[in-house]
């Protein structure tokens, strides 16, 4: 089932809340990965087409030192990760513009996600602006701020008197 990430703008009505929310769908977009430089331009995202456009000129000025083929790798590999990251670019410049990510919605289609997002703001009164789902629906919505202080589960100690495995060393090596 696709992710749509939510962004608001805090400090505004219920109503307008709603009505201009943002949602954004995490997917791998083949178009961003054609053409990365237009898809940029098109949804102005201005910083991260100049760092694209910077990089790609030290690309084309690398160009003359390494191969060929290293060279189109590079390029690839750069479009790849452009099309992969293209919801973050976009969630990172709605944050620049004042937004606020408030919650992460799974759901079918965009407009199942709005159903969702509609009925969890608009359900029960949130003076504290988390999004609330009804319990049949509390798998939907993954929340995106931190979380506060959760008591550990049933069954894991507070003090663990075994060494850690793998990387991090147990505090009697330090």
């Amino acid at each position: 089932m696709p992710a749509f990430t939510i962004y608001e703008k805090p400090g505004l009505p219920l109503e307008q809340t709603v009505e201009e929310a943002v949602i954004i769908k995490h997917k791998f977009s083949y178009f961003v990965f054609l053409v990365p430089g237009i898809w940029m331009l098109a949804k102005r995202l201005w910083w991260a087409l100049a760092a694209y456009v910077i990089v790609s000129f030290v690309l084309a000025f690398v160009d003359t030192f390494i191969p060929l083929w290293a060279s189109m790798l590079v390029s690839l590999f750069m479009a790849i990760w452009i099309a992969a990251e293209a919801p973050n670019l976009q969630g990172w410049a709605l944050e620049r513009r004042g937004f606020q990510a408030v919650g992460l919605i799974f759901a079918e289609n965009l407009e199942h996600c709005e159903a969702r997002y509609i009925n969890a703001r608009l359900s029960a009164d949130n003076s504290d602006g988390e999004l609330v789902l009804p319990e049949d629906e509390k798998l939907a919505l993954a929340p995106l701020a931190p979380a506060k202080s959760r008591p550990l589960p049933q069954g894991i100690p507070k003090d663990q008197d075994q060494p850690v495995l793998g990387l991090f060393p147990s505090s009697e090596n330090a």
